[in-house]
């Protein structure tokens, strides 16, 4: 049996209106990913590193714009930035740093709100940690030129 703590976060947004159908959003989010560590006791045998960590704390930025089109649609735009540390991951998740497109719409339609995004992620490089265990001595990734792309489908509906 293992526990995991996910460390806490500060983020701080902001949104301002450019024009009457416009609007200027976004966040900048500091998290002490220094303090993750996922080590079940039934995987460290195998390995003898973490499942996943990372060395360095993080800070990602959001910069984004909405454009009201008519009273119940609207669309959006959404730029995403991690800078890149150097620092080896865990093999669960081989990343440093991204660069991520968002676009999206937003249909309102009585109580119900229905948005469909979808996001380009360049993950770019990283590099695992080896492994010290007898069984993978040695074994770790070395992750190049990766890239993600993840839609989404949200529907909300007001019960007010």
């Amino acid at each position: 049996e293992s526990s995991i703590d996910t460390p806490e976060s500060l983020t701080l947004e902001f949104r301002t209106g450019i024009t009457p159908t416009t609007a200027l959003f976004g966040s900048v989010r500091w998290v002490p990913w220094s303090q993750f560590v996922v080590d079940p006791a039934l995987f460290a045998p195998l390995s003898n590193v973490p499942l996943a960590f990372f060395e360095d704390d993080r800070i990602t930025y959001s910069l984004g714009i909405g454009q009201a089109i008519t009273k119940n649609v609207s669309v959006f735009g959404i730029l995403g930035y991690e800078s890149e540390t150097g620092s080896r991951t865990g093999n669960l998740n081989p990343a440093d740093g991204f660069l991520r497109y968002t676009v999206g719409t937003t249909i309102k339609h009585d109580r119900a709100t229905l948005t469909i995004a979808g996001r380009y992620t360049d993950i770019g490089d990283a590099k695992t940690v080896p492994s010290t265990s007898p069984r993978t001595p040695g074994a770790f990734g070395n992750f190049t030129d990766s890239s993600a792309f993840t839609s989404s489908v949200r529907l909300g509906i007001d019960l007010n």
